[in-house]
């Protein structure tokens, strides 16, 4: 009797609503997509990581019925994603009290909200800059 082939985590095509990144894990783990839904928001409202965990699962994992992720990182640019990610880390500690230093109490959402703000859209201009590099 054939041994069965390993499960694989790739992004699903079916049930997605963005990238296929929570429907997979579900599939993955045999949980409900909608209960990662809800922990990837809450983890980019309260601790500000659910975007950039995001970001890097769609990239570095391959799509159901790809051969490979859309980022294929060498050895070598696995010190730049690890460099990237401890900024990341640890600008998601100083966005806040940046934001409140640039805006003060002009933001209506708070300077929590805008310090994830401003961490988004630094993980998308690191996201655009490795896809370049890609290319």
């Amino acid at each position: 009797m054939p041994e069965p082939d390993p499960r694989r985590f790739v992004r699903t095509r079916r049930g997605r609503m963005i990238g296929g990144v929570c429907s997979g894990l579900g599939s993955y783990f045999d949980v409900d997509p909608l209960l990662i839904r809800i922990a990837f928001v809450g983890l980019a409202i309260f601790a500000g990581v659910g975007l950039p965990v995001y970001l890097a699962i769609l990239l570095l994992v391959p799509e159901e019925g790809a051969e490979r992720a859309p980022i294929r990182l060498r050895r070598s640019s696995w010190a730049l994603v690890l460099a990237v990610l401890a900024l990341l880390a640890a600008a998601s500690v100083g966005l806040p009290e940046l934001a409140r230093a640039i805006f003060g109490d002009a933001w209506p959402f708070g300077a929590a909200l805008m310090g994830v703000a401003l961490l988004g859209a630094v993980c998308a201009a690191v996201w655009l800059r490795l896809r370049a590099i890609a290319r």
